[in-house]
């Protein structure tokens, strides 16, 4: 399936086999996607990014809180009103996760079938708040 160039996600993880396999489901849905690993967030310079339709933001990284770079995104005038959905293993997360300004939650570990429609509803403007 071909790409869409309007369908372009950010994707925040600290784990490359997780934000490799993340990329991939969504380039089978014809959805590019920029990975930053979370090692290389000292480099993220939202300026030069292409702003994408949403961010995929990892809650629990070792060395930043995906908290903390929700709300840089949200200070930032580019990626002020694009949504950002968090994604974590840790489901306990989901209730802080909205009182925090996310506008989703999707649980790991990503079942592909229930990622796939997840992500169909948020391309849609749905809310999903899934563990």
């Amino acid at each position: 399936m071909p790409t869409d160039p309007e369908k372009h996600v950010l994707v925040i993880e600290d784990d490359a086999d997780d934000a490799y396999i993340i990329a991939e489901l969504l380039r089978e849905m014809g959805i590019t996607a920029d990975v930053l690993v979370e090692s290389h967030l000292a480099e993220l310079a939202l300026d030069r990014i292409q702003v994408p339709i949403m961010v995929l933001l990892d809650l629990r990284m070792p060395n930043v809180d995906g908290y903390a770079i929700c709300m840089l995104l949200r200070e930032h005038p580019r990626f002020a009103d694009v949504p950002v959905i968090a994604y974590s293993s840790y489901h306990e997360q989901m209730p802080e996760a909205r009182r925090q300004g996310f506008d989703g939650f999707i649980g790991k570990p990503l079942d592909p079938p229930k990622f796939y429609k997840q992500v169909e509803k948020l391309l849609l403007g749905e809310a999903v708040w899934e563990p």
